[in-house]
Protein backbone atom coordinates (compact mmCIF):
# COMPACT_ATOMS: atom_id res chain seq x y z
CA UNK A 1 0.00 0.00 0.00
CA UNK A 2 2.83 2.15 0.20
CA UNK A 3 4.21 2.30 -3.44
CA UNK A 4 4.18 5.33 -4.98
CA UNK A 5 2.02 6.32 -7.73
CA UNK A 6 2.64 9.64 -9.03
CA UNK A 7 4.99 12.41 -8.30
CA UNK A 8 4.99 16.07 -9.24
CA UNK A 9 7.73 19.06 -8.51
CA UNK A 10 6.98 22.21 -7.23
CA UNK A 11 7.32 25.10 -10.03
CA UNK A 12 10.35 26.63 -8.43
CA UNK A 13 12.02 23.13 -7.65
CA UNK A 14 11.97 23.72 -4.09
CA UNK A 15 9.15 20.91 -3.48
CA UNK A 16 8.74 17.18 -4.66
CA UNK A 17 4.78 15.42 -3.90
CA UNK A 18 4.65 12.08 -4.09
CA UNK A 19 1.56 10.38 -4.27
CA UNK A 20 1.13 6.94 -2.70
CA UNK A 21 -1.03 3.42 -2.54
CA UNK A 22 -1.37 4.28 1.12
CA UNK A 23 -3.81 7.19 -0.14
CA UNK A 24 -1.50 9.87 1.13
CA UNK A 25 0.11 12.78 -0.63
CA UNK A 26 3.43 13.83 0.98
CA UNK A 27 5.56 17.05 0.29
CA UNK A 28 9.50 16.85 0.49
CA UNK A 29 12.00 19.19 0.99
CA UNK A 30 14.33 19.14 -2.06
CA UNK A 31 17.07 20.93 -0.12
CA UNK A 32 17.00 18.65 2.21
CA UNK A 33 14.60 15.48 2.07
CA UNK A 34 12.79 16.78 5.08
CA UNK A 35 9.23 15.47 4.64
CA UNK A 36 7.35 18.86 5.24
CA UNK A 37 3.67 17.79 5.14
CA UNK A 38 1.93 14.56 4.70
CA UNK A 39 -1.75 14.85 3.00
CA UNK A 40 -4.88 13.04 3.88
CA UNK A 41 -7.88 12.78 1.92
CA UNK A 42 -8.30 10.60 -0.36
CA UNK A 43 -9.71 6.77 0.25
CA UNK A 44 -7.89 5.22 -2.74
CA UNK A 45 -4.67 5.72 -4.35
CA UNK A 46 -3.15 9.09 -5.67
CA UNK A 47 -2.29 7.91 -8.92
CA UNK A 48 -1.95 11.96 -10.57
CA UNK A 49 -0.19 15.51 -8.92
CA UNK A 50 0.16 18.48 -10.77
CA UNK A 51 1.38 21.92 -9.00
CA UNK A 52 0.03 25.37 -10.19
CA UNK A 53 1.72 27.44 -12.18
CA UNK A 54 2.69 29.27 -9.37
CA UNK A 55 3.17 26.72 -7.02
CA UNK A 56 0.19 27.98 -4.26
CA UNK A 57 -2.05 25.27 -5.12
CA UNK A 58 -1.30 21.37 -5.91
CA UNK A 59 -4.31 19.21 -8.08
CA UNK A 60 -4.51 15.34 -6.97
CA UNK A 61 -6.31 12.61 -8.64
CA UNK A 62 -7.32 9.30 -6.92
CA UNK A 63 -8.90 5.81 -7.81
CA UNK A 64 -11.76 6.74 -5.88
CA UNK A 65 -12.41 9.30 -9.12
CA UNK A 66 -12.62 12.38 -7.27
CA UNK A 67 -9.85 15.39 -8.58
CA UNK A 68 -8.94 17.47 -4.98
CA UNK A 69 -7.59 20.88 -5.19
CA UNK A 70 -5.04 21.53 -2.14
CA UNK A 71 -3.50 24.83 -0.65
CA UNK A 72 0.17 24.22 -0.49
CA UNK A 73 1.06 27.94 -0.54
CA UNK A 74 2.78 27.38 2.70
CA UNK A 75 3.28 24.18 3.84
CA UNK A 76 3.90 25.09 7.24
CA UNK A 77 0.49 26.04 7.72
CA UNK A 78 -2.98 23.81 7.52
CA UNK A 79 -3.64 22.53 4.15
CA UNK A 80 -7.22 22.67 2.86
CA UNK A 81 -8.84 21.23 -0.12
CA UNK A 82 -11.57 21.88 -2.67
CA UNK A 83 -13.16 18.53 -4.48
CA UNK A 84 -13.87 20.16 -7.82
CA UNK A 85 -15.15 16.95 -9.58
CA UNK A 86 -16.39 13.51 -9.47
CA UNK A 87 -15.87 11.80 -12.49
CA UNK A 88 -18.15 9.02 -14.30
CA UNK A 89 -16.51 5.54 -15.16
CA UNK A 90 -19.97 4.77 -16.99
CA UNK A 91 -19.71 4.55 -20.68
CA UNK A 92 -22.70 5.47 -23.54
CA UNK A 93 -23.21 3.44 -26.37
CA UNK A 94 -24.38 5.26 -29.42
CA UNK A 95 -27.17 3.52 -31.18
CA UNK A 96 -27.08 3.51 -34.99
CA UNK A 97 -30.07 4.69 -36.43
Amino acid sequence: WGYVYSVAFSPDGSVLASGSGDTTIILWSMRDGAKLRTIAGHSQYVCSLAFSPDGTKLVSGADEQEVKIWDVSDVVTTVTTTTITTMSTSATTATPT
